[in-house]
């Protein structure tokens, strides 16, 4: 049930707040935040935010970058897709405002069904209705908000990824090496046929034999050299076949079905 408060009529009028259901999680307390905002990094000065915004991915979920909107000073917005149905917003707040109190606006007068808190000096909400997700995020007190408006969790979360990797949120070389290699061997074991060939196509290699370019899903390949995916393909392959689908879904398929290349083999 939502709370209405209006003026009385010998006050002066007032903007009318609509509290809507959530505002029952506030003031927002500490509780941890969803894994894909975790130890995400937040820009603190515009020139943080611009940088961010050129090193975003050229398109996500198949949808090409379109020129990112940049409003009055305060407003970043970059849109993927003619429809524009994903975007990720950056909006630096009004004087005296803080992200911790513009997470708690939105908390407070949403109607979507929402959770949100604080982990540590980050502030969080997720608001989620039939056909659109909103995934906010800043720093306490800081000033700057930033989101992720998608028509799922799905791809709501790519684009976070996305922000991640333009920040550089993920934390040292050994977890991406791991990311990456877990990533590419359920890819191997999950193909009917690996093939190596021309430039061109889905995946792009570099002059010095490196993927750049790929969509936010696939982007821990991004810099890797050629060699070391082809290791790691060849390292999974020669290892145990895994027991069941990849990530639940995809089938894996037999050495039968697929065989090595004899020189993989070797």
């Amino acid at each position: 049930m939502s709370v209405v408060a209006t003026p009385s009529p010998s006050a002066s009028p007032e903007p009318t707040l609509v509290l809507g259901k959530c505002a029952a999680l506030l003031p927002l307390g500490q509780r941890p935040a969803p894994d894909i905002l975790r130890d995400i990094r937040v820009p603190g000065d515009r020139e943080g935010v611009r940088a961010l915004v050129e090193r975003l991915p050229r398109q996500i979920d198949g949808k090409p970058l379109q020129l990112p909107f940049v409003g009055p000073p305060e407003i970043f917005a970059a849109r993927y897709g003619a429809d524009a149905t994903l975007v990720l917003n950056a909006k630096q707040l009004a004087p005296g405002e803080t992200g911790l109190s513009a997470i708690e606006r939105e908390v407070a007068t949403t109607s979507a069904s929402c959770a949100a808190g604080r982990d540590g000096n980050l502030v969080w909400v997720v608001l989620n209705q039939p056909g659109l997700v909103v995934i906010g995020w800043a720093a306490a007190d800081g000033g700057w908000s930033f989101s992720a408006v998608a028509p799922d969790m799905a791809r709501a979360e790519m684009l976070v990824a996305a922000y991640r990797d333009a920040t550089g949120s993920r934390d040292g070389a050994t977890l991406a090496s791991d990311a990456r290699s877990t990533m590419m061997a359920s890819l191997a074991w999950a193909s009917d046929e690996i093939v190596g060939g021309e430039r061109q196509g889905y995946w792009r290699l570099t002059d010095n034999d490196t993927f750049t370019d790929l969509p936010a899903h696939y982007a821990a390949f991004e810099r890797q050299p050629l060699a070391s995916a082809t290791a790691v393909i060849r390292d999974a392959l020669l290892g145990e076949m895994p027991a069941g689908p990849i990530t639940g879904v995809a089938p894996v398929v037999s050495l039968d079905a697929a065989p090595l290349n004899p020189e993989v083999e070797e």
